[in-house]
């Protein structure tokens, strides 16, 4: 089957997102010198946001930089460096330098070799789709290759991960472009872990290569249950046979190049089994872990709402896990704010006195297309009320009109407000629990059509949410967030410790049995 036009164009979307996505990976590095903390910048970096996308540039990291006095969180926008001797961070503007985007597109169809270097040797290694459909999608790839270069060597070993037959009966219909997202070294072990394009039919297999050097042995992994998982990163604990596999996981999709998925996820090779960790069932303060690293016997794992770190040996003891969030910061301008109940409504709601001097950030949100102008949603402890109609409740089965199972990272039932997360206490949004959905209009949330100016009315996309009632045909809920015009406050980012709460309730959605299909 040859691909066709309309794939064409879904296969060009969806590789660009995937670029973004997975085209920061960087090993962490150890350094040798032993540099003090830095000090505290006197301004704080700004935020500097032309699109939603700019919040994942800021916050993701792409490289953790591990040193004796210091381990450092690199986005691409910023450096989150956490002193050890005083226990605190430090944000500054950042350092790290960004691959060409468009030398990755044109080598797409003799992608290069990346280097390892292992006892004093390098390595050379590559994925490919084979054959390879660039540039010009006459033929359709029917096969995802590894290519391995040993020292000394001219020609490389060639490793079949996965097929097209293979993909389409586990996790689509066409191979997605695959990439190397992270190197491991491990006991004179090589861990290399593969991810594909996800969107539009395009998939793959989340795979882990183990390679071992001395004996020139290598192994497949495809852990059960992983299979349409995107693999972010890998860290190695433990010596054989008793080694986990620590992996940063996440999921994609058209347009959606950061969706959420089993987030840390602890993989046992001997048993083949795994367990997850995420924002629903653990401290994590994050959707989408997307850098692990381990230092001593603690595990640190960067999401797009915050970092955490957590003891790799006793990983169950929430208690002796610590996380960070990222809190988005603003001062209060002299002459106060007015607040607006939406993104597109100009009735004020409230003003804010300039005696409150700094506001919470929650989300940026562009209102005028033409000036490049938007608005900022802000914490408004007062709340608002909605009533959304014709949006109601329904079971996941009944959504997707067919045998639907729950995944673990979503809400017990489809409604409005399902990517909220039930903390215990109420219904929150992490950062990176809103998606950046580049081919869809933006990011949605708490939503209704506005006729007048043919768009979506935001209501709230991270405010915290209270269910006040919930239909098959309506909903209605009070959001604690307000909207301000982007040109009176200039945010900026703080790392604020997260609390889990220990005394919880149960969700109030998994007591609305009426949506549950019998």
């Amino acid at each position: 089957m040859l691909i066709d036009q309309k794939n064409k164009l879904s296969f060009g979307i969806i590789l660009l997102s995937l670029l973004g996505s997975l085209g920061g990976c960087q090993s962490s590095e150890m350094a040798t010198s032993q540099p003090p903390c830095p000090s505290t910048p006197e301004n704080h970096p700004p935020l500097s946001l032309g699109y939603e996308g700019d919040l994942y540039a800021h916050l993701q990291s792409v490289n953790i930089i591990n040193q004796p006095h210091t381990i450092t969180f690199q986005s691409e926008k910023l450096d989150f460096i956490y002193c050890r001797t005083l226990k605190s961070w430090i944000i500054q503007k950042g350092t790290y330098q960004k691959d060409d985007e468009y030398k990755k597109y044109e080598d797409l169809a003799d992608p290069s070799y990346k280097t390892l270097a292992f006892q004093d040797e390098i390595y050379k290694y590559r994925v490919i789709l084979d054959p390879t459909p660039f540039p010009d999608f006459r033929v359709e790839p029917k096969q995802v290759i590894f290519e391995l270069l040993k020292p000394n060597q001219s020609e490389s070993q060639r490793y079949t991960l996965y097929t097209l037959e293979q993909v389409k009966q586990k996790t689509g219909i066409q191979l997605g472009v695959p990439q190397i997202t992270a190197t491991q070294i491990h006991n004179d072990h090589l861990y290399w872990t593969v991810a594909a394009e996800q969107g539009e039919g395009f998939s793959g297999i989340a795979t882990i290569i183990h390679y071992q050097p001395n004996n020139n042995q290598l192994q497949i992994i495809q852990p059960e249950g992983l299979e349409r998982q995107q693999i972010q990163d890998i860290r190695v604990t433990g010596n054989s046979p008793n080694l986990t596999l620590w992996l940063a996981t996440q999921t994609a999709g058209e347009g959606n190049p950061f969706l959420p998925g089993l987030g840390l996820v602890a993989y046992l090779p001997k048993s083949n089994q795994y367990k997850a960790y995420h924002v629903r069932n653990s401290p994590l303060v994050g959707m989408i872990p997307h850098r692990l690293e381990i230092d001593n016997q603690r595990l640190w794992v960067a999401t797009g709402n915050g970092i955490c770190t957590l003891p790799w040996q006793t990983p169950d003891r929430y208690k002796d896990w610590q996380c960070w969030q990222f809190s988005l910061k603003a001062k209060t301008p002299p002459q106060g704010l007015s607040l607006y109940p939406s993104s597109l409504s100009w009735k004020v709601q409230d003003v804010l006195s300039a005696k409150t001097q700094e506001i919470e950030v929650l989300w940026w949100s562009m209102t005028d297309f033409y000036k490049k102008q938007g608005r900022y949603e802000v914490v408004y402890p007062v709340g608002i009320t909605v009533t959304l109609a014709e949006q109601g409740g329904m079971s996941w089965s009944d959504y997707y009109a067919d045998a639907h199972i729950i995944q673990p990272w979503q809400a017990p039932l489809y409604w409005p407000g399902k990517d909220w997360q039930w903390n215990g206490q109420q219904f929150v949004r992490p950062l990176d629990g809103v998606s950046l959905n580049l081919a869809g209009g933006g990011a949605s949330g708490i939503e209704s059509w506005n006729e007048d100016h043919h768009r979506s009315e935001r209501y709230a996309i991270r405010g915290n949410l209270a269910l006040l009632n919930l239909t098959v045909n309506t909903t209605k809920v009070t959001y604690d967030s307000a909207w301000v015009e982007d040109r009176f406050i200039d945010p900026y980012v703080t790392l604020i410790p997260a609390v889990y709460p220990i005394e919880k309730t149960e969700n109030p959605l998994k007591q609305l049995s009426l949506f549950r299909r019998n």
